[in-house]
């Protein structure tokens, strides 16, 4: 009897340690699988890129100021730009006095260019010249008496790209990849002689 009890109790405590470890394994959490594989990113559209790239130089003789404007639109995207399919282009070299609104009086074209064929990689240039008359210098440089020797003026240029349609002029996404890169400006300060309805402000402003 004492033999069958032993062999009983030996039996329940085999049950139990078995039962226990069946609850260990479905409790115990999934092992993680560890690869040196990257997630593959997202590939970039296929579409043209335009940019607008302008650079000043400026020359004087004299009282005459003559600045040439350097211009270039690139294709910085994946895909060349062909027209047709897609819209023409117009990149228009411009200048206007920033201070004023851009009024056809203010805003004067200086030159502009058609493109219709731009294979991804390449630039077209664009040029123009501004002359001025009656020049004192660049900048606006008060003399020793913090007087300035002429009337302070500013210019502003700019190159712009946009569609060759007068009715929809903003580019179309498989067009144009960024739009934000389609307008490229940069100023000019510099003095002209006084006139007759110029009225000297000698004080000196930032």
């Amino acid at each position: 009897m004492k033999v069958m009890f032993n062999k009983t109790l030996v039996g329940l405590l085999s049950v139990l340690l078995l039962f226990s470890l069946s609850d260990a394994i479905e409790k115990k959490e999934p092992a993680m699988i560890k690869t040196d594989k990257v997630p593959s990113a997202i590939p970039p559209p296929k579409c043209p890129d335009l940019e607008a790239r302008l650079m000043l130089t400026k020359t004087k003789s004299g009282f005459t100021g003559t600045i040439n404007l350097n211009g270039q639109v690139c294709n910085i995207g994946n895909t060349d730009y062909i027209a047709p399919p897609l819209a023409p282009v117009q990149a228009t070299l411009a200048g206007y006095d920033p201070g004023k609104p851009l009024t056809r009086d203010n805003y004067k074209i200086i030159s502009g260019k058609a493109i219709n064929n731009l294979p991804k990689g390449a630039c077209t240039r664009i040029t123009g010249t501004y002359i001025i008359e009656d020049l004192i210098g660049w900048g606006h440089i008060a003399d020793a008496d913090g007087h300035y020797p002429g009337a302070r003026t500013e210019r502003e240029f700019s190159l712009n790209i946009g569609r060759n349609v007068p009715d929809d002029v903003n580019f179309k996404q498989n067009e144009d990849c960024n739009k934000t890169n389609n307008l490229a400006k940069e100023s000019v300060k510099y003095m002209v002689v006084y006139t007759i309805m110029d009225v000297p402000d000698y004080r000196i402003t930032p």
